[in-house]
């Protein structure tokens, strides 16, 4: 029997197998995405100064067995920069000349948290181009096919380094493939492509991708902390505890820094009287303190020492400046401001004949693993970092808005146009005497608003008061007692109480403006009023004051305690005189009569005035 090739073998024409592709063991290498070009200090150890990534082909694992890294140096042109010119191993600049060897101890490669190889220093040289080279053999380190293994060389730099008093820039590369040696799965050498961080003319002076500066120091620099509901200007109570009276946002650059003495001092020095003692706090941790405020010829002021504050490398953190306040009966005084100032010494020696820059004892910062000490952390004069104002009162209102009855306009007598609630703290009674509004009207031009009064909310009649209401259409031109000016759409209304309205310790009081409105008769017209306060502080006795000011009550306070005489628009008290009245001085703001306690105030960083606008619309 015959096997028929064309008919009895199926099928009968060629077979192809599978295709498969042959790929010869490669190795790349390239520059890591980490470390970047930064700036150190002489003395840092463990800097990251070359990433090197090495990538196996998909053909076979891949074994290191040795690296050579090419060190090169800039004697004289300060910290990196794009255009440095870097010399391979030793750069001759004369009188400035220096070598990789001189600046650098000694080096390991890591292959994360595991070293790889033997830890080794750079090759010495004295001739411009040569030297600097790291030499690790015997490596055995394996990569997968596929895989990639990122080393990063990590040195430390020596004490000496900043020679010639100038800062120096050293960068480690890969300078050519053939500087990796490899090997495949079968003992072959393999022979890399590509290089890493490669100085473009090492022999004369190249650029180089990541550099790594030397300076001689690392530098505090001092700004206050945005502002938070701790830290804005706001009122304080006395005999509180922990009052935050200043933040302080501190950067460290270069090195890690600790802070272990600094003084700080209050604004005012009178207002030593109203505090007690001053610490400062890392977030809740307490730092230093308290210490308790000394009088010096200018100022009062709280030396703090034996503190340990550390500021990460080119990092950020937050200083606080906290105060322990005075009680009334022990000698505070109401309105006292407790603004407080972090004293700075600069290195300037005078300036406008005084001399300065001689205080090299109030302040000292040093590096955590250098010899860096800072005495002087500001390059210029003396700088005083003053936080937000403090107020001490014995209480404190606190304003917020009460919804309206209703948001529709009527024309008519008792319209409630605005309500708000006010809370006196735990600490004291507070009492009121005047409140302030602004009205913008948006209409035709015939609408009126008159009659203002103020009734607490739930009761049935209104409290006795003197109103009026400036400006809109009402009043010829000129400042309105509100300090703003009269015009065509815009209404000043103020109330003042006749008898002083108390808020119970601890309690809250709900007050609703009532006009009378006319002439909004179209749909669309408006009135939207705003509770006013004031903005400059001041503390007295109540007064009638009249200079400047239209027609109308005219109470404001002559500031005898602070602060300036004016008609403030939101006035209050904290009953911290004893006694205390809301009499009204006659003397316009020359205290002629002196028969009101000196314990009022105005609306200055009370929290919340200006409050919130209310709008009726008719519909």
């Amino acid at each position: 029997t015959f096997v028929t090739v064309l008919t009895d073998v199926v099928p009968s024409g060629a077979i192809s197998g599978n295709t498969h592709t042959v790929k010869a063991p490669a190795l790349t290498t390239s520059l890591a995405s980490t470390p970047v070009t930064q700036t150190y200090v002489k003395g840092s150890t463990n800097v990251p100064m070359l990433g090197v990534n090495l990538k196996a082909g998909d053909g076979a694992a891949i074994t290191v067995t040795a690296i050579t890294l090419t060190g090169s140096i800039d004697a004289v042109e300060g910290l990196p920069a794009a255009s440095t010119a870097m010399v391979q191993g030793f750069d001759n600049n004369g009188d400035f000349d220096v070598s990789v060897a001189d600046d650098v101890l000694s080096c390991k490669l890591m292959d994360g948290s595991t070293q790889v190889g033997e830890t080794k220093s750079p090759t010495t040289s004295s001739t411009e181009g040569s030297g600097g080279l790291l030499q690790y053999t015997n490596l055995n380190l394996a990569i997968a096919a596929s895989a990639t293994k990122t080393l990063t060389l990590k040195c430390d730099i020596s004490n000496s380094a900043f020679r010639n008093s100038d800062a120096e820039v050293v960068s480690f590369s890969v300078q050519a493939a053939a500087d990796v040696t490899a090997q495949d799965t079968d003992g072959n050498n393999v022979v890399p492509t590509g290089t890493a961080n490669a100085n473009t003319v090492p022999a004369t002076g190249g650029t180089t991708a990541v550099q790594i500066g030397i300076a001689e120091s690392g530098s505090l620099t001092f700004t206050l902390a945005p502002d938070d509901a701790e830290s804005e200007a706001s009122l304080a109570i006395a005999g509180a505890s922990n009052v935050v009276l200043a933040k302080y946002r501190v950067t460290a650059a270069t090195e890690e820094l600790k802070i272990v003495k600094v003084k700080a001092h209050l604004d005012t020095p009178a207002s030593k009287r109203s505090v007690t003692s001053l610490s400062l706090y890392d977030g809740s941790t307490l730092l230093a303190g308290p210490v308790a405020i000394t009088a010096e010829s200018a100022s009062s002021t709280a030396q703090f020492s034996g503190m340990n504050f550390i500021i990460p490398k080119d990092g950020s953190k937050t200083l606080t400046l906290k105060g322990a306040l005075n009680t009334i009966s022990a000698g505070a005084i109401t309105g006292d401001d407790l603004k407080a100032r972090l004293h700075l010494p600069g290195t300037t020696v005078t300036t406008a004949g005084a001399t300065i820059g001689d205080d090299t004892t109030s302040f000292e910062a040093r590096g955590t693993s250098s010899s860096t000490v800072i005495r002087q952390p500001i390059s210029s004069v003396n700088t005083e970092l003053a936080g937000n104002s403090k107020l001490l009162r014995k209480s404190k209102p606190t304003v917020s808005l009460a919804s309206l009855p209703t948001t529709v306009m009527v024309n008519g007598g008792g319209t409630v146009a605005y309500r708000f609630t006010v809370t006196a703290d735990a600490a004291e009674n507070i009492s009121l005497k005047k409140v302030s509004f602004k009205g913008a009207v948006s209409g035709g031009g015939d609408e009126t608003v008159t009659s203002p009064a103020v009734r607490e909310v739930g009761q049935g009649s209104d409290l006795s008061a003197s109103g009026t209401v400036q400006g809109l259409w009402l009043e010829g031109s000129g400042t309105t007692q509100c300090g703003f000016a009269a015009a065509t759409s815009t209404l000043c209304v103020t109330v003042v109480f006749n008898s002083e309205q108390v808020v119970a310790a601890g309690t809250s009081k709900t007050y609703e403006l009532r006009v009378t409105t006319a002439g909004f008769s179209t749909a669309g017209e408006s009135l939207s009023t705003t509770l006013l306060g004031d903005s400059a502080n001041a503390v007295g006795e109540l007064d009638t004051l009249v200079a400047g000011i239209l027609t109308g009550p005219k109470t404001g306070i002559d500031a005898v305690d602070g602060g300036t005489d004016g008609t403030y628009n939101f006035l209050w008290s904290d009953n911290s005189a004893i006694p205390h009245n809301d009499t009204i001085d006659s003397g316009n703001g020359n205290n002629a009569v002196a028969a009101g306690s000196n314990d009022w105030t105005n609306g200055y960083v009370v929290k919340v005035v200006p409050g919130d606008a209310q709008t009726l619309t008719r519909s």
